[in-house]
């Protein structure tokens, strides 16, 4: 498993609207962050950070996550001050990685131009009952 995957694949991250098990994940994981051992500190992978300091924002906010770019900055911000700059082992990459999401993570998924393009087609737009499939006359299906 490649651990640092390329970023264009791995930009949506739902982390505005985490699975239940993802949110518990993350409450187990950080409910005590600032009292962990710097190894166990620096070693919280980045999207539970990212969720974890952006449940805190939202708790100030009204439930809303950042809006615009001047509360993303300052949410960057609020992540970036998580980070142990006096930890031995000097370890907060994920940190790191968590301040470089802030931009391109805080933002709602929204289907790539691909899919609208199928859901905009005619076949989409006016179904019938009446849909004949491939013209496949043998007993196997057609994928």
């Amino acid at each position: 498993m490649d651990t640092h995957p390329d970023t264009a694949t791995s930009t949506d991250l739902r982390v505005l609207e985490p699975w239940p098990e993802l949110s518990a994940l993350v409450r187990e994981k950080t409910s005590n962050l600032d009292t962990l051992e710097d190894d166990e500190h620096g070693h919280i992978p980045y999207v539970l950070i990212l969720l974890h300091y952006l449940e805190r924002w939202k708790s100030t906010h009204d439930g809303k996550p950042p809006q615009n770019y001047k509360e993303k900055a300052e949410f960057r911000e609020t992540v970036r001050g998580g980070a142990r700059t006096n930890a031995a082992s000097g370890e907060e990459e994920n940190f790191e990685e968590a301040v470089s999401a802030v931009l391109k993570s805080l933002n709602p998924a929204t289907p790539s131009s691909a899919v609208k393009e199928v859901f905009a087609a005619e076949e989409c737009q006016n179904l019938s009952s009446n849909v004949r499939g491939p013209s496949n006359t043998s007993s196997e299906p057609c994928y």
